[in-house]
Protein backbone atom coordinates (compact mmCIF):
# COMPACT_ATOMS: atom_id res chain seq x y z
CA UNK A 1 0.00 0.00 0.00
CA UNK A 2 0.98 3.29 -0.62
CA UNK A 3 -0.17 6.84 -0.57
CA UNK A 4 0.64 9.78 -2.84
CA UNK A 5 -0.23 13.73 -2.19
CA UNK A 6 -1.90 15.90 -5.05
CA UNK A 7 -2.59 19.85 -4.35
CA UNK A 8 -5.09 21.88 -6.37
CA UNK A 9 -7.27 24.77 -5.63
CA UNK A 10 -11.33 24.35 -5.32
CA UNK A 11 -13.30 26.47 -8.04
CA UNK A 12 -16.65 27.40 -6.91
CA UNK A 13 -18.86 26.55 -9.39
CA UNK A 14 -22.50 29.12 -10.41
CA UNK A 15 -25.87 27.87 -11.29
CA UNK A 16 -27.55 28.94 -14.44
CA UNK A 17 -30.29 30.97 -13.27
CA UNK A 18 -32.84 33.23 -14.77
CA UNK A 19 -32.93 37.01 -14.20
CA UNK A 20 -33.57 38.78 -10.90
CA UNK A 21 -36.95 39.18 -11.43
CA UNK A 22 -37.86 35.26 -10.92
CA UNK A 23 -39.50 34.37 -7.81
CA UNK A 24 -37.41 32.69 -5.66
CA UNK A 25 -34.66 31.87 -7.78
CA UNK A 26 -32.70 30.23 -4.89
CA UNK A 27 -32.07 26.15 -5.19
CA UNK A 28 -34.99 24.81 -3.44
CA UNK A 29 -32.73 21.57 -1.94
CA UNK A 30 -29.65 23.47 0.20
CA UNK A 31 -28.84 20.02 1.25
CA UNK A 32 -28.08 19.06 -2.22
CA UNK A 33 -26.86 21.74 -4.82
CA UNK A 34 -26.27 20.64 -7.85
CA UNK A 35 -23.95 22.78 -9.73
CA UNK A 36 -25.30 22.71 -12.91
CA UNK A 37 -29.21 23.26 -12.65
CA UNK A 38 -31.82 25.98 -14.04
CA UNK A 39 -35.28 27.63 -12.28
CA UNK A 40 -37.98 27.16 -14.62
CA UNK A 41 -40.15 29.07 -12.09
CA UNK A 42 -41.29 32.61 -13.45
CA UNK A 43 -44.23 32.94 -15.83
CA UNK A 44 -46.47 30.17 -17.51
CA UNK A 45 -49.04 29.57 -19.63
CA UNK A 46 -52.20 28.49 -17.56
CA UNK A 47 -56.01 27.54 -18.00
CA UNK A 48 -58.62 26.15 -15.73
CA UNK A 49 -60.64 23.38 -17.61
CA UNK A 50 -63.94 23.45 -16.41
CA UNK A 51 -65.41 20.66 -18.57
CA UNK A 52 -62.39 18.57 -18.14
CA UNK A 53 -61.64 18.41 -21.65
CA UNK A 54 -58.03 19.13 -21.78
CA UNK A 55 -57.10 15.43 -22.09
CA UNK A 56 -59.48 14.69 -25.02
CA UNK A 57 -58.71 17.72 -27.24
CA UNK A 58 -54.79 16.97 -26.71
CA UNK A 59 -53.58 19.43 -25.16
CA UNK A 60 -50.55 17.93 -23.12
CA UNK A 61 -49.21 18.08 -26.86
CA UNK A 62 -48.05 21.60 -26.28
CA UNK A 63 -49.10 22.96 -29.76
CA UNK A 64 -52.02 24.66 -28.16
CA UNK A 65 -51.44 28.28 -26.16
CA UNK A 66 -53.40 28.43 -23.15
CA UNK A 67 -55.23 31.73 -22.54
CA UNK A 68 -53.93 32.88 -19.04
CA UNK A 69 -50.49 33.28 -17.52
CA UNK A 70 -49.95 32.60 -13.96
CA UNK A 71 -46.30 33.09 -12.36
CA UNK A 72 -45.03 29.94 -10.84
CA UNK A 73 -44.66 28.81 -7.88
CA UNK A 74 -47.24 30.90 -6.89
CA UNK A 75 -50.58 29.05 -6.79
CA UNK A 76 -53.72 30.48 -9.10
CA UNK A 77 -55.32 31.25 -5.49
CA UNK A 78 -52.60 33.14 -4.45
CA UNK A 79 -52.66 37.40 -6.20
CA UNK A 80 -49.00 36.73 -6.04
CA UNK A 81 -49.36 34.27 -9.25
CA UNK A 82 -51.21 37.32 -10.79
CA UNK A 83 -54.28 35.10 -10.64
CA UNK A 84 -56.19 35.43 -7.40
CA UNK A 85 -59.27 33.02 -8.00
CA UNK A 86 -60.04 31.01 -4.81
CA UNK A 87 -63.24 29.84 -6.54
CA UNK A 88 -63.19 25.73 -6.56
CA UNK A 89 -61.44 24.33 -9.62
CA UNK A 90 -60.55 20.58 -10.31
CA UNK A 91 -58.58 21.18 -13.31
CA UNK A 92 -55.46 23.04 -14.02
CA UNK A 93 -53.50 23.32 -17.22
CA UNK A 94 -49.73 24.75 -17.51
CA UNK A 95 -47.31 25.31 -20.20
CA UNK A 96 -43.51 26.73 -20.80
CA UNK A 97 -40.91 26.36 -23.53
CA UNK A 98 -37.70 25.99 -22.03
CA UNK A 99 -34.23 25.85 -23.37
CA UNK A 100 -31.24 23.21 -22.54
CA UNK A 101 -27.60 24.39 -22.85
CA UNK A 102 -25.81 22.39 -25.20
CA UNK A 103 -23.10 21.54 -22.84
CA UNK A 104 -25.50 19.44 -20.58
CA UNK A 105 -26.99 17.22 -23.63
CA UNK A 106 -24.16 14.87 -22.66
CA UNK A 107 -25.53 13.50 -19.40
CA UNK A 108 -29.26 12.63 -17.83
CA UNK A 109 -31.72 15.86 -17.35
CA UNK A 110 -33.99 15.91 -14.90
CA UNK A 111 -37.00 18.10 -14.45
CA UNK A 112 -38.57 18.82 -10.46
CA UNK A 113 -41.13 19.64 -8.83
CA UNK A 114 -41.26 21.16 -5.31
CA UNK A 115 -44.75 19.88 -5.14
CA UNK A 116 -48.35 19.81 -6.95
CA UNK A 117 -51.79 19.69 -5.66
CA UNK A 118 -53.23 17.03 -5.87
CA UNK A 119 -52.41 15.12 -8.65
CA UNK A 120 -50.19 15.94 -11.55
CA UNK A 121 -49.56 14.46 -15.29
CA UNK A 122 -46.30 16.14 -17.16
CA UNK A 123 -45.40 16.22 -20.64
CA UNK A 124 -42.38 17.32 -22.48
CA UNK A 125 -42.37 17.58 -26.02
CA UNK A 126 -45.86 16.35 -26.45
CA UNK A 127 -44.60 12.82 -24.56
CA UNK A 128 -45.93 11.81 -21.02
CA UNK A 129 -42.82 11.76 -18.77
CA UNK A 130 -44.18 10.17 -15.46
CA UNK A 131 -47.40 10.77 -13.13
CA UNK A 132 -47.37 12.33 -9.36
CA UNK A 133 -49.82 12.08 -6.65
CA UNK A 134 -49.81 13.88 -3.17
CA UNK A 135 -49.65 17.31 -2.72
CA UNK A 136 -47.34 17.76 -0.75
CA UNK A 137 -44.45 16.08 -1.49
CA UNK A 138 -41.29 16.84 -3.84
CA UNK A 139 -41.48 14.52 -7.29
CA UNK A 140 -39.13 14.51 -10.52
CA UNK A 141 -39.11 13.08 -13.80
CA UNK A 142 -35.60 11.66 -16.02
CA UNK A 143 -36.61 13.66 -19.35
CA UNK A 144 -33.41 13.11 -21.21
CA UNK A 145 -34.76 10.99 -23.78
CA UNK A 146 -37.60 13.20 -24.70
CA UNK A 147 -35.79 16.57 -24.93
CA UNK A 148 -34.49 18.15 -28.51
CA UNK A 149 -31.64 20.74 -29.31
CA UNK A 150 -33.46 24.09 -29.00
CA UNK A 151 -37.04 24.88 -27.62
CA UNK A 152 -38.39 22.18 -25.99
CA UNK A 153 -42.16 22.57 -24.40
CA UNK A 154 -43.72 21.22 -20.74
CA UNK A 155 -47.37 20.78 -19.79
CA UNK A 156 -48.45 19.76 -16.66
CA UNK A 157 -51.94 18.87 -15.81
CA UNK A 158 -53.29 19.16 -12.20
CA UNK A 159 -56.19 17.81 -10.73
CA UNK A 160 -57.31 18.83 -6.88
CA UNK A 161 -60.53 16.74 -6.07
CA UNK A 162 -61.12 20.07 -3.88
CA UNK A 163 -64.08 18.25 -2.31
CA UNK A 164 -63.26 15.02 -1.82
CA UNK A 165 -62.39 14.98 1.96
CA UNK A 166 -60.79 11.77 1.88
CA UNK A 167 -58.04 13.88 0.46
CA UNK A 168 -55.11 14.72 2.86
CA UNK A 169 -55.60 18.31 2.97
CA UNK A 170 -54.56 19.47 6.28
CA UNK A 171 -56.72 22.34 7.35
CA UNK A 172 -57.11 23.64 3.40
CA UNK A 173 -60.71 24.45 2.80
CA UNK A 174 -63.40 22.88 0.55
CA UNK A 175 -65.15 26.24 0.85
CA UNK A 176 -63.93 29.28 -1.12
CA UNK A 177 -62.23 31.09 1.83
CA UNK A 178 -60.62 30.82 4.72
CA UNK A 179 -63.05 30.34 7.91
CA UNK A 180 -62.71 29.45 11.76
CA UNK A 181 -59.10 27.10 11.90
CA UNK A 182 -59.22 26.65 7.65
CA UNK A 183 -57.57 28.80 5.27
CA UNK A 184 -58.23 28.52 1.79
CA UNK A 185 -56.79 25.68 -0.27
CA UNK A 186 -53.85 25.02 -2.43
CA UNK A 187 -53.99 24.05 -6.09
CA UNK A 188 -51.74 22.97 -8.92
CA UNK A 189 -48.03 24.16 -8.33
CA UNK A 190 -47.02 25.73 -5.86
CA UNK A 191 -43.69 25.30 -5.14
CA UNK A 192 -40.23 25.80 -7.38
CA UNK A 193 -39.55 23.83 -10.93
CA UNK A 194 -36.41 23.16 -12.03
CA UNK A 195 -34.04 21.34 -13.94
CA UNK A 196 -30.82 19.99 -13.21
CA UNK A 197 -27.98 17.74 -14.98
CA UNK A 198 -26.67 14.99 -12.98
CA UNK A 199 -23.49 12.70 -14.46
CA UNK A 200 -24.45 9.11 -15.30
CA UNK A 201 -24.00 7.97 -11.54
CA UNK A 202 -25.57 9.86 -9.25
CA UNK A 203 -27.01 10.29 -5.77
CA UNK A 204 -30.84 9.94 -5.67
CA UNK A 205 -31.58 9.95 -2.14
CA UNK A 206 -30.24 10.54 1.90
CA UNK A 207 -31.11 8.54 4.26
CA UNK A 208 -30.03 9.61 7.83
CA UNK A 209 -30.63 6.34 10.30
CA UNK A 210 -30.40 8.04 13.97
CA UNK A 211 -28.93 5.72 17.32
CA UNK A 212 -29.39 7.13 21.11
CA UNK A 213 -25.49 6.81 21.26
CA UNK A 214 -24.20 7.49 17.40
CA UNK A 215 -24.81 8.06 14.01
CA UNK A 216 -24.07 5.26 12.02
CA UNK A 217 -23.90 4.61 8.31
CA UNK A 218 -27.14 2.86 6.44
CA UNK A 219 -25.70 -0.21 5.02
CA UNK A 220 -29.06 -1.08 3.35
CA UNK A 221 -28.99 1.92 1.09
CA UNK A 222 -25.16 1.50 0.72
CA UNK A 223 -26.08 -1.90 -0.57
CA UNK A 224 -28.72 -1.04 -2.69
CA UNK A 225 -26.78 1.25 -5.06
CA UNK A 226 -27.23 0.84 -8.87
CA UNK A 227 -24.82 -1.09 -11.32
CA UNK A 228 -23.40 1.78 -12.87
CA UNK A 229 -22.04 3.04 -9.68
CA UNK A 230 -18.18 3.77 -9.40
CA UNK A 231 -17.76 5.46 -6.48
CA UNK A 232 -18.70 5.76 -2.51
CA UNK A 233 -18.42 9.18 -0.80
CA UNK A 234 -18.08 9.53 2.71
CA UNK A 235 -17.52 12.70 5.24
CA UNK A 236 -16.24 11.66 8.40
CA UNK A 237 -16.82 13.29 10.84
CA UNK A 238 -19.96 14.03 9.21
CA UNK A 239 -21.19 17.72 9.13
CA UNK A 240 -23.59 18.83 10.68
CA UNK A 241 -24.00 15.04 12.84
CA UNK A 242 -20.42 14.75 13.87
CA UNK A 243 -19.99 11.09 13.43
CA UNK A 244 -16.85 9.25 12.49
CA UNK A 245 -16.79 6.52 10.62
CA UNK A 246 -15.98 3.41 12.85
CA UNK A 247 -13.24 0.62 12.16
CA UNK A 248 -16.35 -1.78 12.02
CA UNK A 249 -17.97 0.16 9.49
CA UNK A 250 -14.66 1.34 7.42
CA UNK A 251 -13.50 -2.27 7.44
CA UNK A 252 -17.18 -2.60 5.59
CA UNK A 253 -17.08 -0.09 3.15
CA UNK A 254 -13.55 -1.16 2.13
CA UNK A 255 -15.31 -4.71 1.35
CA UNK A 256 -17.81 -3.10 -0.38
CA UNK A 257 -15.50 -1.09 -2.46
CA UNK A 258 -13.50 -4.40 -3.18
CA UNK A 259 -16.51 -6.73 -4.38
CA UNK A 260 -17.86 -3.80 -6.56
CA UNK A 261 -14.86 -2.44 -7.80
CA UNK A 262 -15.61 0.92 -6.19
CA UNK A 263 -13.15 4.01 -5.83
CA UNK A 264 -13.60 5.47 -2.24
CA UNK A 265 -13.91 9.46 -1.50
CA UNK A 266 -13.56 9.87 2.26
CA UNK A 267 -14.33 13.73 2.81
CA UNK A 268 -12.02 14.20 6.41
CA UNK A 269 -12.06 17.98 6.40
CA UNK A 270 -13.20 18.07 9.87
CA UNK A 271 -10.93 15.27 11.27
CA UNK A 272 -8.70 17.52 13.09
CA UNK A 273 -11.42 18.32 15.33
CA UNK A 274 -12.60 15.63 17.59
CA UNK A 275 -15.32 16.05 20.50
CA UNK A 276 -16.80 13.08 22.03
CA UNK A 277 -14.63 11.22 20.15
CA UNK A 278 -12.70 8.37 21.87
CA UNK A 279 -9.39 7.61 19.06
CA UNK A 280 -11.48 8.38 16.15
CA UNK A 281 -10.46 7.00 12.60
CA UNK A 282 -8.46 9.23 10.59
CA UNK A 283 -6.38 9.45 7.65
CA UNK A 284 -8.56 6.65 5.56
CA UNK A 285 -6.60 6.87 2.69
CA UNK A 286 -3.40 5.70 4.56
CA UNK A 287 -5.32 3.18 5.71
CA UNK A 288 -7.12 1.36 2.35
CA UNK A 289 -6.41 -1.48 0.20
CA UNK A 290 -8.42 -0.40 -2.16
CA UNK A 291 -8.18 2.76 -4.38
CA UNK A 292 -9.10 5.87 -1.59
CA UNK A 293 -8.96 9.33 -1.51
CA UNK A 294 -8.79 11.59 1.14
CA UNK A 295 -9.90 15.14 0.72
CA UNK A 296 -8.69 18.21 3.08
CA UNK A 297 -8.20 21.76 2.45
CA UNK A 298 -6.83 25.16 4.28
CA UNK A 299 -10.11 26.31 5.08
CA UNK A 300 -10.85 23.55 7.36
CA UNK A 301 -7.33 22.85 8.95
CA UNK A 302 -6.37 26.69 9.33
CA UNK A 303 -9.94 28.23 9.90
CA UNK A 304 -8.96 30.25 6.71
CA UNK A 305 -12.31 29.53 3.95
CA UNK A 306 -11.43 32.52 1.77
CA UNK A 307 -8.47 30.98 0.66
CA UNK A 308 -9.46 27.93 -1.97
CA UNK A 309 -6.59 25.25 -1.27
CA UNK A 310 -7.78 21.72 -1.14
CA UNK A 311 -5.56 18.64 -1.07
CA UNK A 312 -6.27 14.83 -2.12
CA UNK A 313 -4.36 11.87 -0.43
CA UNK A 314 -4.34 9.01 -2.80
CA UNK A 315 -3.89 5.50 -1.06
CA UNK A 316 -4.60 1.45 -2.05
CA UNK A 317 -2.63 -0.67 -4.71
CA UNK A 318 0.32 1.19 -5.81
CA UNK A 319 -0.36 0.87 -9.19
CA UNK A 320 -4.20 2.51 -8.97
CA UNK A 321 -2.30 5.03 -6.48
CA UNK A 322 -0.14 5.92 -9.26
CA UNK A 323 -2.21 5.58 -12.18
CA UNK A 324 -4.76 8.45 -9.89
CA UNK A 325 -2.07 10.72 -9.39
CA UNK A 326 -0.83 10.85 -12.68
CA UNK A 327 -4.58 11.43 -13.96
CA UNK A 328 -5.14 14.25 -10.43
CA UNK A 329 -2.01 15.92 -11.57
CA UNK A 330 -3.06 16.77 -14.67
CA UNK A 331 -6.32 18.03 -13.58
CA UNK A 332 -5.05 19.76 -11.19
CA UNK A 333 -2.94 21.89 -13.53
CA UNK A 334 -5.21 22.28 -16.42
CA UNK A 335 -7.72 23.04 -14.42
CA UNK A 336 -7.16 23.69 -10.40
CA UNK A 337 -4.12 25.16 -10.31
CA UNK A 338 -2.86 27.30 -7.28
CA UNK A 339 -3.29 31.00 -7.66
CA UNK A 340 0.36 32.53 -6.90
CA UNK A 341 -0.43 34.43 -4.06
CA UNK A 342 -1.67 31.82 -1.76
CA UNK A 343 1.36 29.21 -3.47
CA UNK A 344 3.81 32.20 -1.48
CA UNK A 345 1.85 31.96 1.40
CA UNK A 346 0.53 28.13 2.08
CA UNK A 347 4.02 27.10 3.75
CA UNK A 348 3.47 29.76 6.23
CA UNK A 349 -0.14 29.05 6.62
CA UNK A 350 0.17 25.53 7.17
CA UNK A 351 3.05 26.13 9.82
CA UNK A 352 0.83 28.62 11.70
CA UNK A 353 -2.84 26.09 11.13
CA UNK A 354 -2.23 23.92 14.08
CA UNK A 355 -2.21 26.83 16.60
CA UNK A 356 -5.03 28.10 14.48
CA UNK A 357 -6.68 24.75 14.84
CA UNK A 358 -5.89 24.57 18.64
CA UNK A 359 -7.99 27.92 19.26
CA UNK A 360 -10.88 26.86 17.19
CA UNK A 361 -10.66 23.05 18.98
CA UNK A 362 -10.98 24.75 22.02
CA UNK A 363 -13.84 27.27 20.98
CA UNK A 364 -16.05 24.55 19.77
CA UNK A 365 -15.16 22.33 23.20
CA UNK A 366 -16.11 25.28 25.48
CA UNK A 367 -19.45 26.07 23.80
CA UNK A 368 -20.13 22.10 23.63
CA UNK A 369 -20.27 21.87 27.60
CA UNK A 370 -21.65 25.06 27.97
CA UNK A 371 -24.92 23.76 25.58
CA UNK A 372 -24.89 20.61 28.06
CA UNK A 373 -24.85 22.44 30.86
CA UNK A 374 -27.46 25.04 29.38
CA UNK A 375 -29.59 21.52 28.78
CA UNK A 376 -29.80 19.93 31.91
CA UNK A 377 -32.33 22.84 33.08
CA UNK A 378 -34.45 22.02 29.74
CA UNK A 379 -35.44 18.05 30.02
CA UNK A 380 -37.13 18.26 26.91
CA UNK A 381 -34.51 19.32 24.87
CA UNK A 382 -31.28 16.79 24.53
CA UNK A 383 -27.43 17.82 23.09
CA UNK A 384 -26.73 15.22 20.80
CA UNK A 385 -23.49 13.28 20.69
CA UNK A 386 -20.94 15.26 18.79
CA UNK A 387 -18.04 13.06 17.65
CA UNK A 388 -16.65 16.01 15.70
CA UNK A 389 -16.78 19.16 13.69
CA UNK A 390 -18.45 22.52 14.32
CA UNK A 391 -21.64 22.30 14.89
CA UNK A 392 -23.88 20.65 17.75
CA UNK A 393 -27.32 18.77 17.22
CA UNK A 394 -30.05 19.66 19.40
CA UNK A 395 -33.54 17.49 19.90
CA UNK A 396 -36.22 20.22 20.74
CA UNK A 397 -39.66 19.12 21.33
CA UNK A 398 -41.91 18.73 18.39
CA UNK A 399 -44.57 21.32 19.42
CA UNK A 400 -44.10 23.15 15.92
CA UNK A 401 -42.13 22.45 12.79
CA UNK A 402 -38.96 22.87 12.37
CA UNK A 403 -39.84 25.52 10.19
CA UNK A 404 -41.81 27.64 12.29
CA UNK A 405 -39.26 27.49 15.34
CA UNK A 406 -36.47 28.51 13.59
CA UNK A 407 -38.28 31.51 11.97
CA UNK A 408 -39.64 32.81 15.26
CA UNK A 409 -36.22 32.30 16.80
CA UNK A 410 -34.88 34.90 14.18
CA UNK A 411 -37.69 37.72 14.06
CA UNK A 412 -38.01 37.34 18.40
CA UNK A 413 -34.43 36.48 19.27
CA UNK A 414 -32.24 37.56 16.25
CA UNK A 415 -30.81 33.90 16.37
CA UNK A 416 -30.20 31.86 13.20
CA UNK A 417 -29.81 28.26 13.55
CA UNK A 418 -30.77 25.39 10.83
CA UNK A 419 -33.65 22.63 11.23
CA UNK A 420 -32.71 19.64 10.98
CA UNK A 421 -34.92 18.83 7.59
CA UNK A 422 -32.23 21.08 6.04
CA UNK A 423 -29.77 17.75 6.36
CA UNK A 424 -32.81 15.27 5.90
CA UNK A 425 -33.33 13.99 9.45
CA UNK A 426 -35.96 11.45 9.10
CA UNK A 427 -37.99 13.36 11.96
CA UNK A 428 -38.75 16.55 13.58
CA UNK A 429 -38.04 18.17 15.59
CA UNK A 430 -33.77 19.11 15.30
CA UNK A 431 -32.00 22.54 15.87
CA UNK A 432 -28.04 22.51 14.41
CA UNK A 433 -26.25 24.94 16.11
CA UNK A 434 -22.92 26.71 15.23
CA UNK A 435 -19.89 25.78 17.97
CA UNK A 436 -17.97 29.03 16.22
CA UNK A 437 -19.24 32.19 18.09
CA UNK A 438 -17.35 33.86 21.11
CA UNK A 439 -18.37 32.03 24.16
CA UNK A 440 -20.13 34.54 26.15
CA UNK A 441 -22.16 35.03 23.39
CA UNK A 442 -23.04 31.54 22.36
CA UNK A 443 -23.87 30.99 26.04
CA UNK A 444 -26.64 33.92 25.79
CA UNK A 445 -27.74 32.78 22.66
CA UNK A 446 -28.40 28.88 23.36
CA UNK A 447 -30.02 30.01 26.50
CA UNK A 448 -32.39 31.98 24.61
CA UNK A 449 -33.17 29.29 22.09
CA UNK A 450 -33.61 26.55 24.15
CA UNK A 451 -36.23 28.93 26.23
CA UNK A 452 -38.54 29.35 22.88
CA UNK A 453 -38.26 25.74 21.87
CA UNK A 454 -39.81 24.51 25.01
CA UNK A 455 -42.24 27.54 25.30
Amino acid sequence: MSAGFALGAFLLSTAVVAAAEVPRPEHPRPDRVRAEWQTLNGTWEFDFDEADRGLAEGWFRGTRALSRTILVPYCPESRLSGIGDTSPHEVVWYRRSFTVPDAWRSRRLFLHFGAVDYEARVWVNGDEVGRHRGGMTPFGFDVTDHLKAGENVVVVRAWDGWNDRTLPRGKQYWKPRSESIFYTRTSGIWQTVWMERVPRSWLRRLRWTPNLERWEIDFESVDAAPARTRALVIVSPNNPTGSFVSARELSRLFALCCDRGWVLIADEVFAEYPLDADAPVTDIAARADVPCFTLGGLSKSAGLPQLKLGWIVAGGPEAACAAALAGLELIADSFLSVSTPVQVAAPHLLERGAAIRAQIHERARTNLAALRALATSFPACEALTIEGGWSAVVRVPATRSEEQLILELLDREGILVHPGYFFDFPREAFLVMSLLPPPDMFSDAAARVLRVAVS
